[in-house]
């Protein structure tokens, strides 16, 4: 993975035991009034925004309020808010529901609080675009047999799902989509 001298400062959304791929969309409830505001900072952009945020797995899910970027990994997505819903809660605090389509991997390089939320300075990294190789090619078939053993092992595996990951070959893709 190599870094593109791409800098952002994106609003941190810090989850707790969730890993968001790339070209993965995902849901997930939010409580904490911090990540909350994160998430209206940007969807509250007048322009409309790309609405980009940078979500990154905490080192410690216990941990209620991460401060910093010392108790996040370094690594995580860049995504894009697509929708954002209230729930309904019978506690006192507001929940909602986000769903994101992650588009790029990326480094936090140092995240400070800023409005009532975390922000980071993020560099965007790249997938090295390497030759298919004999060993690669190896553990690209690897991943597909062990793929179709799965599907006869658990037959409520969604057929849709085995075929792309049957159809795909370039080796960064698929294990993201395996991830």
């Amino acid at each position: 993975m190599g870094k593109i001298d791409t800098n952002m400062i994106l609003p941190v959304i810090p989850l707790r035991g969730l890993t968001v791929f790339p070209n993965s969309v995902i849901h997930f409830d939010v409580k904490r009034p911090e990540t909350i505001d994160a998430i209206n900072s940007v969807m509250n952009v007048k322009d409309g925004g790309d609405k980009k945020v940078f979500l990154v797995t905490q080192k410690d899910s216990i941990e209620t309020y991460p401060l910093g970027s010392l108790n996040l990994y370094n690594v995580g997505v860049i995504a894009t808010i697509k929708q954002v819903m209230k729930l309904p809660s019978k506690e006192p605090e507001t929940l909602i529901r986000v769903i994101c389509q992650g588009k790029m991997r990326g480094q936090l390089n140092h995240a400070d609080d800023v409005d009532r939320f975390l922000k980071g300075d993020v560099t965007v990294l790249e997938d090295e675009d390497d030759q298919l190789d004999t060993e690669m090619e190896a553990l690209v078939r690897e991943a597909h047999a062990t793929t179709n053993e799965l599907a006869l092992v658990y037959p409520k595996l969604s057929k849709e799902v085995v075929r792309k990951l049957l159809q795909q070959f370039d080796p960064s893709k698929l294990a993201d989509s395996i991830g």
